[in-house]
């Protein structure tokens, strides 16, 4: 039995499963196929919430042999990366609300002070030399005491994602000679920024939570979408001339970007 025959026995064995499985390099592999709308090629995604993902655009046609050609055509890629998302995926949701634990805030971990308060709803204060201090009400406990804690940073990093990121994408904008339509701040679990074909960006709010450069990076890499709606040569070239250290920065979002969660 040849090596695609083996394969296709195996894929076929697991069709009973929620999600199937391909074996790269005598390693069994899960993965999901993915519909969307947005895509416009054949493509593998790695994230924090669903792993590994073909993504299949809606319009187009895709055999099973063309999805495990491209997941075998990228065998060494996807073994190298995929642990630390599955390994993040599996933590995710873990994050631990306590006194001593940490939260990062640009690029700096800071401890969070947990102090009771008669309020109804959590609430999040930060200052630089006392980190973060989380108001709980008394009256939580368990799981309603951590999701009111996840959702009180969650309502902080808004808050400081608008003061932070809004003004300095403007300053962006100015100096690119580019005109903004809105900029909103959204809670994305994929997606660090967006820009739309009407000059609109949104940003995600957890961006707060990493360096100043990275941030400053996403803005400059949305921004380029008003001159290239893709990833194209002449896309990256924009964004180099903006920002030259961006292959860095891109790779820091890719090593760092799952670990800043809620």
């Amino acid at each position: 039995m040849d090596r695609w025959a083996r394969i296709r026995q195996y894929v076929a064995a697991q069709q009973l499963e929620t999600m199937p499985q391909i074996i790269l390099n005598d390693q069994p592999v899960t993965y999901i196929v993915r519909k969307s709308g947005r895509a416009k090629y054949l493509s593998l995604r790695l994230d924090s919430k669903n792993g590994l993902q073909v993504v299949v655009p809606k319009t187009m046609r895709v055999s099973q042999r063309e999805i495990l050609l491209l997941l075998e055509s990228r065998a060494d890629w996807i073994l190298k990366h995929l642990p630390r998302y599955e390994a993040t995926t599996a933590t995710q949701g873990t994050t631990v609300f306590e006194a001593g634990s940490t939260m990062p805030y640009l690029g700096t971990p800071y401890s969070l002070a947990i102090r009771p308060t008669d309020s109804d709803r959590a609430r999040v204060t930060w200052d630089e030399a006392n980190g973060f201090i989380v108001h709980v009400p008394g009256t939580l406990k368990g799981s309603a005491r951590i999701t009111a804690i996840r959702e009180a940073f969650g309502r902080w990093y808004s808050k400081q994602a608008r003061a932070y990121i809004v003004p300095l994408a403007q300053q962006w904008a100015q100096q690119m000679q580019l005109s903004i339509g809105s900029i909103r701040i959204k809670d994305q679990r994929t997606r660090w920024g967006s820009a739309s074909s009407k000059n609109n960006l949104n940003f995600n709010r957890r961006l707060m939570m990493a360096p100043p450069e990275i941030i400053e990076y996403v803005i400059i890499h949305e921004l380029c979408h008003f001159w290239e709606m893709n990833h194209s040569s002449r896309f990256w070239a924009h964004v180099g001339d903006y920002c030259p250290a961006y292959k860095r920065h891109r790779k820091w979002l890719r090593e760092n970007g799952p670990t800043l969660r809620l």
